[in-house]
């Protein structure tokens, strides 16, 4: 928008501000107020007319003036949030990424008459300088050359910006140019762009790329030869082949080829059946001769070409890198960021994470499956930092409202938000046509060096997307601080100790609203997010409850789920009537440690109390046995049932006893029941006391209900349903006080 009108919208917004104000509407009008600075702020740092700059300068400091007012009037004025989707937020997370290797790069476009603030040598390499590298100007090369004016790379990758360069280039003593170079040096400009390029890159010594950095990696094996074939001879995507750290030599042709380099795939061929892949030598390694011996490689000026089958080309190459067109998607969006660390009770650090959330308006139903691409980019400060790490997350959100992804094994073979060190994350989501909207959650993560970092999030799709701009406020919150030990690690529901995770009794009030006779109010919003180690993949659980803890969620109570276990971090959102919930917080698997937090916000008022422990201040036996070929006796209904392994438990005064029964080996389910008897001096059972109920093959085990002894000797039978099942089992006996329990013999 030009700055005339921008100064006109903001005045209008002053207006409302100053209306609020006299309506006595304070929250409203501070922050009218509030983003009146901000508005006239950013016009007065991109104006180019000097006298409304001072203009907006002047009316930036009345509106802030105002807002002061107002906070000295009402002390609890309602926060202002953030609009990170403001173009002065956007441009001021690319300005803060401006420096990189201690040299500073402008935004694309904002350089004085085309050059560049910096136009600095970027630093030679140690081969460069053993060899006396000098910086010359080539003949043809008498003025500079600004990269501003020349289109480097896709502006997603140089974060917007640009790298000024002189015509000078490194050469040896004798002249002889020691960068990229063409044939008689006959063209000049791929040596500038490489130099701009190192420039950026930090020198020279640029370690060189990787799948993250100049492509993306969307190799799957035999079963995209047909999707790059068609790709690649209709012009929409470049194929790039790498090597290893190690060398690999071709017997045929005999080549031998660089490690830790990338080959240009010139062409791809299918031919009866046989697939085949042109490459390009341009280095022209020595070839192998039959004793042993190097010679020289082809003269210059012959074919550089070599060919190999695409299964040679797959065992040869390390990695297979493929960059796609982006014009192939004629829907683009893209948002700056910023992560921020905040402070943690631990000293160390957890990951950073920005939520985003994109919906898709109007996808037509007659139509197949529509992709969206979305590319999440690290803006760089060193490209030699290895030790910073980024994550993308995105799923559809109503696909996890209901289902319990901690349950089914299929699901748990699916990790999300893993973190690379590379610069970029690709991912890749399949819509299908419906008749109302897709909305996707979008996680970008960070962990690293840096206390405040920048990204840039790029959206490709053939269909219309935007960004949710709007928030769902929440007056309520709440955070705890809590750990994964020994103690409660209990991994995913495929564990039989699913049930000691960290629990938590939330407790959703109803809002001071007048409310129908049996109406439970209005729907509250819920937002729970937990952050842990980038080791760590987690995930949150909510099921309807009475505030108990919950050892085998059914699907049909749940109530919101984070979706698949993801690296890190685990959020949900949903809106939800007032009610008793139990909120679970694992951890993949029982292995893993470490601190979390979790943070809790809701637009109605709420209680968060940890649920204590099963059988927490009570004692606790545990007892491990296992049904054998003789004891494997079943069910009662098959006539041998106290044959099974039995314990006596001596009582000596009133307590209160409960007990559960696992199978130590939960890799196939066995139907379970444990039940007290009174003990009697004869064979038979005594009365019946207390049953775990129906036979279960809950992973859990089962449990029976918590009840009141009186001093006496009383025998536990544990027990499989099918007679005949061997299998290990523990026992768990826990009491109000000390309770003798000991294997019983049978006679």
């Amino acid at each position: 928008m030009s700055s005339e009108w921008q100064k006109k919208y903001t005045e209008t917004k002053y207006n409302k501000a100053a209306r609020a104000e006299l309506d006595r509407d304070f929250d409203r009008a501070f922050r009218l107020y509030v983003n009146c600075v901000e508005d006239y702020l950013h016009l007065g740092r991109i104006a180019s007319d000097v006298k409304l700059r001072n203009i907006v300068r002047t009316q930036a400091g009345k509106a802030l003036e105002r807002a002061e007012k107002l906070k000295a009037v009402k002390r609890d004025l309602a926060p202002v949030l953030k609009d990170h989707f403001s173009e002065q937020e956007q441009l001021y997370t690319l300005r803060i990424s401006s420096l990189i290797h201690n040299t500073s790069f402008s935004l694309w476009g904002e350089s004085q008459n085309g050059e560049s603030d910096d136009v600095s040598q970027p630093g030679l390499s140690t081969e460069q300088k053993e060899k006396g590298a000098l910086w010359s100007r080539l003949p043809g090369s008498r003025h500079p050359v600004y990269s501003s004016t020349i289109p480097l790379l896709p502006h997603e990758i140089l974060q917007q910006r640009s790298s000024g360069v002189d015509g000078q280039l490194p050469t040896s003593p004798d002249g002889t140019l020691m960068c990229m170079s063409t044939e008689s040096n006959k063209q000049l400009w791929p040596s500038l762009m490489e130099k701009a390029y190192m420039k950026l890159m930090g020198g020279y010594d640029f370690p060189g790329s990787n799948s993250g950095i100049d492509l993306h990696s969307e190799f799957q094996g035999e079963k995209t030869w047909e999707r790059l074939l068609q790709g690649f001879t209709e012009g929409r995507c470049v194929l790039t082949l790498g090597t290893g750290e190690r060398p690999q030599v071709i017997q045929d042709p005999p080549i031998s080829l660089l490690p830790a380099h990338c080959y240009a795939a010139l062409d791809l061929q299918e031919t009866d059946g046989q697939r085949y892949v042109q490459i390009l030598d341009t280095w022209s390694q020595s070839h192998m001769a039959q004793d042993g011996e190097t010679y020289d490689d082809r003269p210059i000026g012959t074919d550089r070409t070599f060919r190999l089958s695409w299964d040679e080309t797959c065992s040869t190459f390390d990695t297979i890198y493929l960059s796609w067109n982006s014009e192939l998607y004629p829907n683009h969006l893209q948002f700056h960021g910023l992560w921020k660390r905040k402070e943690m009770p631990s000293k160390e650090a957890h990951s950073c994470h920005f939520p985003l959330r994109l919906r898709a308006d109007n996808t037509p139903t007659n139509a197949g499956d529509y992709e969206v691409l979305i590319l999440l980019t690290r803006h760089v400060r060193n490209i030699r930092h290895t030790s910073e790490f980024i994550s993308l997350l995105v799923r559809v959100d109503d696909e996890h409202d209901s289902a319990d992804y901690t349950r089914h094994p299929a699901s748990l073979n699916v990790f999300q938000g893993e973190y690379t060190n590379n610069i970029h994350i690709l991912s890749r989501v399949t819509l299908r046509p419906k008749t109302d909207n897709w909305t996707l959650s979008v996680i970008a993560s960070y962990d690293g060096v840096y206390e405040e970092v920048g990204f840039t999030v790029s959206v490709y799709s053939h269909i219309l997307l935007s960004w949710v701009q709007e928030t769902t406020p929440t007056k309520y919150s709440r955070q705890i601080n809590d750990s994964f030990s020994r103690r409660n690690a209990g991994g995913n529901q495929t564990y039989p100790t699913f049930l000691i995770n960290p629990q938590y009794h939330l407790s959703i009030r109803p809002t001071q609203t007048v409310q129908t006779p049996g109406s439970r109010g209005s729907k509250a919003f819920l937002s729970v997010m937990a952050q842990t180690e980038r080791s760590i993949p987690m995930n949150l659980l909510l099921v309807w409850s009475k505030g108990e803890r919950v050892a085998d969620p059914e699907d049909g109570s749940i109530a919101a789920n984070s979706g698949p276990y993801s690296y890190g971090h685990a959020e949900m959102s949903h809106r939800l009537p007032a009610g008793e919930y139990t909120l679970i917080v694992s951890a993949f698997e029982p292995r893993h440690f470490g601190e979390f937090s979790l943070q809790v916000d809701c637009s109605h008022p709420f209680d968060l109390t940890p649920i204590p422990a099963e059988g927490a201040g009570m004692f606790c036996k545990a007892l491990r046995g296992e049904w054998l070929a003789d004891s494997a006796a079943g069910a009662p209904g098959f006539k041998n049932y106290r044959m099974n392994p039995s314990y006596e438990l001596t009582i000596t005064s009133q307590t209160q006893v409960m007990m559960r029964l696992q199978v130590t080996d939960s890799s196939s389910t066995t139907p379970l029941n444990v039940t007290l008897f009174r003990a009697t001096q004869t064979t038979s059972l005594g009365a019946h006391v207390v049953t775990s109920g129906p036979y279960s093959d809950a992973v859990s085990g089962v449990v029976t209900p918590q009840i009141t002894l009186q001093p006496g000797t009383y025998l536990a039978i544990p027990s499989t349903y099918s007679p005949g099942v061997e299998r290990a089992f523990r026992l768990l006996v826990y009491s109000t006080s000390v309770t003798q329990v000991s294997a019983s013999t049978r006679t």
